[in-house]
């Protein structure tokens, strides 16, 4: 229904004048859409609007009339996209984190954590690669520190443990607690002689008879000794053979109990038992026919003495038939070992617990 806009009166839609006042209706057109500018044709001109007069002033606005504008579509130009969705950030792995600072810390404190940062670090990798998070960087940095770390600390090891292990045992007159003493006595005994520290008589031992020549003095090894045929064991052979196979002179196992526990030095690792069978006297390379055979059973240790700032192999010995104790020096080292020399005044006076 159409309404005049001089005196309200309803009117029919196709009305043109009001019924009530005769006031001229105003004529409603539909809504246009936009139309799309058609290019002309190359040699056709376009053809001039022949909207009459009439029509043209039929499709004025009367006054006071409100203007109904189309809705127009918002340009879209080129370049110009839309507002993307805001990504969050993935969580970093905490495993990662803790590998790297311990592959850090190792290098500042000498390897100590690199091995944890190494097992952190791999783990962590793994980790961040399931559940998709950061940290892969710092995992792998800290793998190649800790491996590097690692592998110095293996290379000093391989080429310093030998001078530490010497360090150690010319400071303390003690084997380092890892290097094993229980070495072939038999190597040991016979790579060298013997010199006993307090008359200098010497022991010299043949391992391919098990034979034995001791000497009255080092320096005198022509043709004045005594010699004869020796048994040599050592460790746990060495208990045992105390124990049951020297007959009147064997050791009780209490006994050698409280042996082995009466110094740190004495160990059954390093123990050695020793019998000689003293055969024949040999003077001036001739053998001495009133000379009666004579069996002397002896027990000692493996020990380091730490002397003048010089280590030097030697054997405490114990004989078990007399009840004598005596120190075997290797003779190679026994005469630098006796030649005296003047305490060093930054010394300490007190003597070293090794030094017999």
């Amino acid at each position: 229904m159409a309404f005049c806009m001089n005196c309200g009166a309803q009117c029919k839609d196709d009305s043109r004048f009001c019924m009530s006042c005769g006031k001229p209706l105003p004529v409603m057109e539909p809504m246009k859409q936009p139309q799309q500018t058609v290019q002309p044709a190359r040699g056709v001109s376009p053809q001039p609007n022949t909207q009459s007069g009439i029509s043209r002033q039929m499709t004025q606005q009367m006054p006071g009339q409100p203007t109904i504008q189309p809705v127009q579509p918002q340009p879209v130009y080129q370049g110009q996209t839309a507002p993307a969705a805001k990504k969050t950030k993935p969580k970093s792995n905490g495993l990662c984190s803790a590998g790297f600072v311990f592959s850090l810390l190792g290098i500042f404190l000498f390897g100590i954590t690199s091995l944890f940062g190494l097992l952190f670090s791999v783990f962590g990798l793994i980790s961040a690669g399931k559940k998709k998070q950061d940290g892969k960087g710092k995992a792998v940095a800290g793998i190649i520190m800790s491996v590097l770390m690692l592998a110095v600390m293996l290379l000093i090891f391989v080429f310093l443990r030998d001078p530490l292990m010497d360090k150690y045992e010319q400071l303390t007159g003690r084997a380092f607690p890892t290097r094993k003493v229980t070495v072939e006595y038999d190597d040991l005994m016979t790579n060298s002689g013997w010199v006993v520290a307090e008359d200098e008589t010497c022991i010299r031992f043949n391992e391919k008879d098990h034979t034995f020549r001791n000497y009255i003095r080092y320096l005198e090894t022509s043709d004045y000794y005594m010699t004869g045929h020796y048994e040599m064991t050592d460790g746990r052979k060495a208990v045992e053979y105390l124990q049951k196979k020297i007959g009147d002179a064997c050791l009780s196992e209490d006994e050698i109990e409280d042996i082995l526990g009466s110094d740190n030095r004495c160990r059954e690792d390093n123990l050695l038992a020793l019998s000689c069978d003293y055969e024949a006297f040999v003077c001036q390379g001739e053998s001495q026919d009133d000379f009666e055979t004579v069996t002397r059973h002896f027990y000692g240790f493996y020990v380091l003495i730490n002397k003048w700032d010089r280590v030097y192999n030697a054997i405490e010995m114990h004989n078990l038939e007399t009840g004598a104790s005596f120190v075997l020096i290797r003779e190679d080292q026994y005469i630098d070992y006796s030649v005296e020399h003047e305490t060093d005044p930054n010394e300490s006076a007190e003597p070293d617990e090794s030094d017999n």
